[in-house]
């Protein structure tokens, strides 16, 4: 790359032009690395900023005229029109075309500083577009070469603008030294205008206004889609979802029982089934809340259910999804959550999507001893007749269910018989063998292999065909443990459907008919570095994204204990300290008298100290000379240098009497100096000196010590 540098003016316009273009385009990276911005418009913007950047390399000159701009400006406004009712459908995507729109026209017209100004509003725009659509970690990151490259860009073009005031009042450059200090005055304003804003801003929108939601503009934010956990659920679509590696949500664990079981979050449950699809009926209860957000959730259990206290955090992230993902046996959830409902299957759903879920729930995961079910009767309710319904079925999954369960007495163990013989006669396969209008009949009878849906849904309809209720159930398996944030991270290959069967008294119990090479969650070895990025991105969503009051009055507290504990182990140390110097003062003082040689070493160890404290300055001084002359000697002098030997210069005619004001320049200074033995030498070095530090000459530096030699030393004028 090639920077012109032919004078300062040039230099800061190049550095100026360079930051803008940096700072406009990392808002654009910002934006696209969302993934909401359609392909068209990321490529047609990244070729036009590319282009823009060969300019600095020197291979391109695009340049647009100003009749182009403005009619190529007028006929996008009738686009937007367009864009807005038909092809965007909405506000916050077309204005965003026009955003980059206009982000293209001036970048290749800007010529006059208010052109620049509106680059900068746009920059600024886009980065406001991309916080709009995501909450990824990846945003912060962004932010900060963003927030670098702006501080850069506005810094020079105060500086830019100062050399055009200059450049506009005629100013030679012999009188640009007299305006260097309001020039300066200027800088250092903006510099601590802008760093006292960022600040004043940052803490305020952080600190001061906790995120109610995940941001006004929210509901725009769409995540991934997770259609296995609607109303209606095909066979396969859990399988798809498993073919996934993306984190779903993360699960802390803050409290649970000695023997914990394999946990599941569940997601929805299912009631009919007509061949290929489930399907549950929307018949919502409302939770009543306490507070605003903390609901409890009914339970129809045994009320001598063994309780199994488990108490979790769950943190989702963005997806288009109305579940509510909970461990079996919910009972209580709290946190940043709309309105919840519970449907006919007890699962627990919201009305409608919601970007950056956190919620803390309890749940009993206790499950009642075997010889205690073994003993339930099988006088069902009618609110569980529905889970007995079957659909048009091939009589042979009855036959099945019959011979498997032959001899058998209770329900239980019936429900216990299904699941082995799945689980240990039939494979585990993510591909979708199964075919035909009775998928599930086909995966008994011919296939033999499947995924988890093809087990849960072949359970339950053997179930229901010996007449025990029984429903699938989807959500996902434990996930992996992150040992940096002590957190499950749960993706979408832990996606799992398992069945609940019940049995009066006791509730809904678990059972898991899938092979345990589907059943049990995957271990990938996390590694270090992922680890940590899943840390941070955590904590991204956590402490920035769901800040509410919750978060700030908890950061609030930790900051209080924090100073606390801080000023008792200062009080503490600073005791310590004390006491440690009262004994050894006192030692000292009761050592004195006894020992002869201590008072002489305390005296020469004191006025030791202070000579080197007094002549210190001088020392470093000399040191710094003696680094100088080894540089110059070895020929990697630099301007360092050069600024040293002319610091001497100036001490040396100092001791004669001959004193440089601040605001002489080196040529009056040397102008000034009359005595006929010293003056020509100064006039040389001066000359020297310039050559050296503005010149780049460094290679001077040995002629001028060579003067300064002889400036120490003048030889008198001969007459």
């Amino acid at each position: 790359m090639t920077v012109p540098t032919t004078n300062g003016r040039q230099a800061i316009e190049y550095f100026f032009n360079l930051s803008l273009f940096l700072f406009i385009a990392t808002g654009f990276v910002a934006a696209a690395s969302t993934g909401k911005l359609d392909a068209p418009t990321v490529v047609l913007v990244a070729a036009a900023i590319g282009v823009r950047g060969l300019d600095f390399l020197g291979l391109t000159r695009v340049r647009l005229q100003a009749s182009t701009v403005h009619g190529f400006t007028i006929a996008y406004f009738v686009f937007y029109i367009a864009d807005f009712l038909f092809i965007s459908g909405g506000f916050v995507f077309a204005t965003g075309h026009l955003l980059f729109f206009l982000l293209v026209m001036k970048m290749f017209s800007a010529e006059t500083n208010r052109d620049y100004v509106y680059l900068g509003v746009i920059g600024f725009m886009e980065m406001l577009l991309a916080a709009i659509l995501t909450i990824s970690a990846m945003f912060f990151a962004m932010f900060a070469l963003f927030l670098l490259f702006g501080i850069a860009a506005f810094s020079s073009f105060e500086i830019k603008r100062g050399f055009d005031i200059m450049s506009s009042t005629g100013a030679r450059a012999a009188e640009i030294s007299s305006d260097t200090r309001a020039f300066q005055r200027g800088l250092g304003l903006m510099a601590l205008i802008v760093t006292f804003g960022v600040l004043v801003a940052g803490l305020g929108l952080f600190f001061v206004m906790p995120r109610y939601t995940a941001g006004y503009f929210s509901n725009m934010a769409q995540g991934q889609t997770l259609s296995g956990f609607s109303n209606n659920v095909s066979l396969g679509e859990i399988g798809t979802i498993k073919q996934s590696t993306q984190v779903v949500m993360h699960v802390k664990i803050n409290e649970a029982p000695k023997n914990v079981p394999l946990l599941r979050w569940r997601g929805r449950g299912m009631t009919r089934f007509d061949g290929k699809v489930w399907s549950t009926t929307q018949e919502l209860v409302m939770l009543e809340s306490n507070g605003g957000s903390a609901y409890a959730i009914p339970s129809t259990d045994d009320p001598d259910r063994p309780r199994e206290r488990l108490a979790y955090t769950v943190t989702v992230e963005p997806m288009n999804n109305t579940a509510v993902f909970v461990a079996p046996g919910v009972r209580t959830i709290v946190g940043r959550v709309p309105r919840l409902w519970v449907d006919s299957t007890d699962s627990i759903v919201m009305l409608d999507n919601f970007v950056g879920l956190r919620y803390d729930a309890v749940s009993n995961v206790g499950i009642p001893p075997a010889q205690v079910l073994e003993t339930a009767s099988t006088d069902y309710p009618p609110n569980v007749q529905p889970f007995l319904k079957l659909p048009k079925l091939d009589p042979r999954i009855r036959e099945l269910a019959l011979e498997v369960t032959k001899n058998i007495a209770t329900p239980y163990a019936k429900a216990n018989a299904i699941e082995l013989h799945l689980r240990t006669k039939y494979g585990y396969s993510l591909e979708m063998r199964a075919t035909g209008d009775d998928p599930v009949a086909d995966f008994l009878f011919r296939v033999r292999q499947g995924h988890c849906e093809y087990f849960a849904s072949a359970m339950t309809l053997m179930l229901r065909s010996i007449g025990i209720p029984a429903r699938p159930v989807n959500g996902f398996l434990t996930g992996e443990y992150n040992d940096v944030s002590q957190q499950f991270v749960v993706r979408g290959s832990d996606a799992h459907t398992w069945v609940e069967v019940y049995f009066p008294g006791h509730g809904w119990i678990t059972f898991d008919p899938t092979p345990s090479a589907g059943s049990e969650p995957a271990r990938r070895g996390l590694g270090t570095m992922a680890m940590w990025l899943d840390a941070m991105h955590l904590f991204w969503t956590d402490w920035i994204v769901s800040f509410d009051f919750g978060k700030q009055f908890q950061l609030f507290r930790q900051i209080d204990r924090g100073s606390r504990q801080l000023t008792t182990d200062w009080r503490s140390y600073t005791r310590t300290r004390y006491e440690s110097l009262r004994t050894r003062i006192k030692w000292l003082h009761d050592g004195l008298p006894e020992d002869s040689a201590l008072l002489p070493l305390g005296v020469m160890l004191i006025t030791s100290g202070a000579l080197l404290i007094l002549f210190l300055p001088r020392i470093t001084y000399l040191l710094r000379q003696w680094r100088s002359k080894a540089r110059v000697r070895s020929g990697r002098a630099d301007t360092r240098d050069v600024t040293m030997a002319y610091g001497r210069f100036q001490a040396v005619l100092a001791r004669r009497g001959i004193a440089r004001s601040p605001a002489m320049t080196p040529g009056e200074f040397a102008a000034r100096i009359d005595d006929p033995a010293m003056a020509p030498i100064a006039r040389e070095f001066t000359v020297a000196f310039e050559e050296a530090r503005y010149g780049g000459a460094t290679g001077r530096l040995p002629e001028l010590y060579r003067l300064l030699a002889k400036l120490e030393h003048p030889q008198p004028v001969v007459k």
